[in-house]
Order: structure tokens, then C-alpha cells, then sequence
């Protein structure tokens, strides 16, 4: 891994809450993330174009974390036994918080060649 990846993989699991955060991601599925999340540079350059500049759309990156996190526990369930109420429902409420919350910091749109581009479509490398 190169210093920009190692940095980039440093942020996105900041943003993801820590790597020991819970519910965790196991690290083959953040390096997934930054693999998908790869998109062109600011020359307009693909990930897999010769002089390729290392860049990510780490928002997005983290709120699709933030989504597979709250898959993972979806199953999860509030109850109340003796007297007490356990909550795990709520961890799936608060990641697709967090997820949305990163959606709405991703911002689809950057000048490329003096016009919008919409990363979708053109920079993410899927």
C-alpha cells in the first residue's frame, strides 16, 4: 500500500467509528470499500490510467460502511425481561443515521474539463 492509500484506509475507518467500533468490519471489507470508492483524479485521470493521482470519495465509502453495518445487525431486536429493557434495535437506527449523514456530505458533483461531472457516472470506478 502506498502512504496516500494507507491514509485514506486511516480516514474512512475514522469515519466508520474506530476499527474496533461495533458492529466492526472486518478489514478485507474496508479494503473492498476503498477499492470500489477509487475514482478519477483531478486531471480527470481513471484508476486505471497510467499517472493515475490515489483519490476516493470517502464520504461515500463511509456511508455504504454505515449501510453494511446496519445490515448487520438488522436482525437485532429490542426487548424487556426482568424488569429491563435492552435496546440493540437502536444500533441499526444509529448506523443508517451515520450513514446518512455521510450521504448527505458526499457531493456528487465536481468540475472536470470546465464542466459538472457527476462522479456516478463518470468518476466512481466500479
Amino acid at each position: 500500500m502506498s502512504a496516500a492509500s494507507d491514509a485514506a484506509r486511516a480516514t474512512l475507518i475514522a469515519y466508520l467509528g474506530g476499527a474496533s467500533a461495533r458492529p466492526v468490519l472486518p478489514d478485507d471489507v474496508v479494503d473492498a470499500l476503498l477499492l470500489r470508492f477509487r475514482i478519477a483524479d483531478t486531471a480527470g485521470l481513471r484508476p486505471d490510467d497510467d499517472g493515475w493521482t490515489e483519490t476516493w470519495a470517502l464520504n461515500a465509502a463511509a456511508a455504504e460502511g454505515w449501510r453494511m453495518k446496519g445490515a448487520a445487525v438488522a436482525g437485532d431486536f429490542n426487548f424487556s425481561a426482568d424488569d429491563a429493557s435492552y435496546s440493540k434495535g437502536d444500533v441499526m437506527a444509529k448506523c443508517l443515521e451515520m450513514e446518512q449523514r455521510y450521504a448527505s456530505m458526499d457531493r456528487g458533483s465536481l468540475y472536470l474539463d470546465g464542466g459538472t461531472t457527476d462522479y456516478r457516472a463518470d468518476r466512481l470506478w466500479v
